[in-house]
């Protein structure tokens, strides 16, 4: 059990004027009440401050950036917002998603349920501008074993918005940073996840699906850093595997592995393949021989790329 009402802090980069209203009424009208509400202005040119004081609750806080930060590196303006944290928890909002009613208070019960777990997760639905749903989470189990997490990959929403993380291990960590904050919330989020995750099993958050978020962006150098972020997440994995296994050796097991580093990372390869056609062309082959010019992938990479797309086109051929 909490050995007190603990404080929650909603850290809340904003930048975009045309949903943050209603983003702030969903964090404002929580049936828990002991958060506060911390809004980083990200020097946007939209009058967010006449938005924001149109509230008037002692709990929020607003502040300004002199100059913007988001705009070229998005981890960065994260973890500049998380130093305004006072809480005991942190969940980083966005001025465009919604969190239900019962968000905390389902955080509270469930924190007080598995007091060693760092991290929780709501489920979440993604929802459009008119704030139609696009499509659900599917229902997991209320707690996880980290390798079980891992497991999820591909099946439930990314983002960042609908985790609660405790602040003192956060504050160690901080917001791990890929090149467009690409896999940096699933990069955080494994990092808090090797003692476990709870997960709620009412959908209470809502993810809006928009193209206007800088990791959305499909320009080539976007493109490029997402396949040096791609490479430097996998990495980064690895070693934390290693760590997981030293905690828990029961934890990763071999089904888990053959999943994340051969079914995940083929998927991982795809990935780049799909983002390097944005560079021109739909070939595989045009794309692959691109990938091998630059030198984004090693030879080994290479050559097991080669042979996940003959397998796939084996698989394609006896399975008809």
């Amino acid at each position: 059990m909490l050995s007190k009402e603990p404080l929650f802090s909603f850290v809340l980069p904003a930048y975009k004027a045309q949903f943050l209203r209603e983003s702030i009424e969903s964090i404002l009208n929580q049936t828990y009440q002991n958060f506060e509400l911390v809004i980083v202005d990200d020097a946007s040119p939209e009058d967010l401050k006449s938005i924001v004081n149109t509230f008037s609750d002692t709990r929020l806080k607003y502040y300004r950036n002199d100059q913007n930060i988001g705009g070229s590196d998005l981890v960065k303006q994260w973890n500049h917002c998380l130093t305004f944290a006072q809480g005991d928890y942190v969940i980083l909002a966005a001025d465009d998603d919604v969190y239900n009613k019962d968000f905390l208070s389902e955080a509270v019960a469930l924190f007080s349920k598995y007091p060693e777990v760092q991290l929780l997760r709501a489920r979440t639905q993604s929802i459009d501008e008119n704030g139609s749903v696009l499509d659900i989470d599917i229902k997991c189990a209320e707690y996880m074993e980290f390798g079980d997490f891992l497991l999820l990959r591909g099946k439930i929403h990314a983002g960042i918005g609908n985790y609660v993380f405790k602040r003192s291990k956060l504050y160690e960590t901080k917001f791990i940073s890929f090149p467009l904050a690409w896999w940096s919330d699933w990069a955080t989020a494994y990092e808090h996840a090797l003692k476990g995750v709870i997960y709620t099993q009412k959908i209470l958050f809502s993810f809006r699906s928009s193209g206007s978020r800088v990791s959305s962006q499909h320009d080539k150098k976007n493109i490029l850093q997402k396949i040096v972020a791609t490479k430097s997440f996998f990495s980064w994995l690895m070693t934390k595997l290693d760590e997981a296994k030293q905690l828990n050796p029961m934890d990763i097991r071999l089904d888990v592995m053959y999943h994340f580093f051969f079914q995940a990372n083929h998927l991982c390869f795809m990935d780049i393949v799909l983002l390097m056609s944005y560079l021109g062309g739909w070939n595989f082959w045009w794309v692959l021989f691109k990938i091998k010019k630059m030198k984004i992938i090693s030879r080994r990479e290479f050559i097991k790329l080669i042979y996940f797309q003959f397998n796939h086109a084996f698989v394609k051929i006896f399975s008809r």
